[in-house]
């Protein structure tokens, strides 16, 4: 109870209690809004003229807060506030593989509490939901790599592609959160893992770029698709894959 008190003041409550601050939530809420009203889900768009300093993805979960619960300062930070709550329940759980439950109820109950948790949950911004996909793809890079194991709590053969399929979900979502700078960071960890720890598992060589590439790919053509029937032919950033990488 204490546990689920502490979430939700942290993250979700006074979600709303003031006013859009500085240039970047009142822009992104715009958006958004924009969004759910024209139904346009591919092309960012503000005043009316394509947007594509950010991918999409703080933008998807903002309008589709607005169509659920209405257009308010605390329906457009919503998609933080979920986020943050991921990524804690994400590394409680890799908590309780290492360390045992005791860790992971002291996490729960500490990271929520930091200045910059619930500064960040309270944001209309892309910040939160990108380190929330992160976190949740390192969480299951730590699991393929075999590095969530002790003797109390060992992986099921099954659970590592799993966790690798979960990896490129969430390494494909964070790319569409904030560009591909998720690939990077992720990579550079994943890197360092291998050299630094003799018992990490090989599974990640040969197939780390596989799982990331699936869902990006999948998304970026569906919306090619899609953006074909509703912007210019000529228009050279129609797609998401345009979006993300104009973006970094």
């Amino acid at each position: 109870m204490l546990i689920a008190a502490t979430l939700y003041v942290c993250y979700f409550s006074h979600l709303g209690a003031i006013g859009f601050l500085g240039p970047d939530e009142p822009r992104y809420a715009w958006i958004a809004r924009d969004m759910a009203e024209t139904g346009d889900w591919v092309t960012p768009r503000l005043y009316g003229k394509p947007w594509f300093e950010k991918p999409v993805l703080y933008y998807w979960g903002a309008a589709l807060c607005f169509k659920l619960f209405g257009v308010s300062e605390a329906s457009a930070r919503l998609p933080s506030a979920i986020s943050a709550l991921l990524s804690t329940l994400g590394l409680a759980w890799l908590a309780f593989r290492l360390y045992g439950a005791e860790t992971a109820r002291w996490l729960l109950l500490l990271l929520p509490t930091t200045v910059g948790m619930i500064g960040f949950s309270h944001a209309a911004a892309t910040d939160m939901p990108f380190s929330g996909m992160l976190t949740m793809a390192m969480v299951c890079a730590a699991v393929v790599l075999d590095l969530a194991r002790n003797e109390n709590s060992p992986v099921i053969p099954q659970t590592p592609w799993v966790a690798l399929v979960l990896f490129g979900l969430s390494l494909g979502l964070a790319v569409l959160a904030k560009g591909p700078v998720a690939v990077i960071l992720s990579g550079g960890a994943i890197f360092s893992w291998q050299l630094s720890c003799p018992s990490a598992s090989p599974l990640f060589l040969g197939t780390f770029s596989a799982p990331a590439a699936i869902p990006i790919s999948s998304v970026s053509s569906s919306s090619t698709t899609i953006s074909s029937a509703t912007s210019p032919p000529n228009s050279s950033t129609s797609s998401l894959f345009g979006i993300t990488f104009l973006s970094f």
